[in-house]
C-alpha cells in the first residue's frame, strides 16, 4: 500500500502530515509509536500495534470519546478529575497570582517541585471531596 504521510523532525519534535487528514505531533523521545493503516499514520497510544477506535482520527469525536471513556479505569477517571481549566498547573509569573495553586504554601517558582506534583488545593480536594 502506498504511504500517504510524511514526517518532519526538528527541535526534538516529529510532525506527521497525513494526505487530506490529520496532522500529528510526537516528541522525538516519546514512547508512542506510529502505526500505518490504509497508508495513513496514527498514534499507537496503547502500544499494542493495533489501531483502536479512539486512536483513529478518521472517526467522529463522539465515537472516539465513547471508546476512550469505556477503556478508562477508576484511577484514570480520578486523575482527570484533578484537572481544572481555571487553575493552570503549574502557573508561573503573573498567572500564578490569579490562577496558581501552592506547593507546601509556596508558589511553583519557589517551591522546587516537579511540574506534575499535586498542588495543596488538589490534595485538599482529594481528602475532603
Amino acid at each position: 500500500m502506498l504511504q500517504k504521510w510524511k514526517i518532519e523532525e526538528k527541535d526534538g519534535y516529529k510532525r506527521i502530515e497525513n494526505e487530506g487528514g490529520a496532522e500529528l505531533g510526537i516528541a522525538s523521545n516519546s514512547k508512542v509509536n506510529v502505526l500505518t493503516v490504509d497508508g495513513y499514520a496514527f498514534k499507537d497510544f496503547l502500544g499494542n500495534g493495533q489501531l483502536l477506535p479512539y486512536e483513529d482520527w478518521r472517526l467522529s469525536y463522539e465515537e472516539r470519546a465513547r471508546d476512550l471513556a469505556a477503556r478508562l479505569s477508576i484511577e484514570d477517571i480520578a486523575g482527570l478529575m484533578l484537572y481544572s481549566a481555571h487553575q493552570i498547573i503549574p502557573a508561573k509569573g503573573e498567572l500564578a497570582e490569579v490562577f496558581g495553586g501552592t506547593y507546601d504554601g509556596k508558589a511553583f517558582d519557589e517551591s522546587k517541585v516537579n511540574p506534575w506534583d499535586l498542588t495543596d488545593q488538589q490534595k485538599e480536594f482529594i481528602v475532603k471531596d
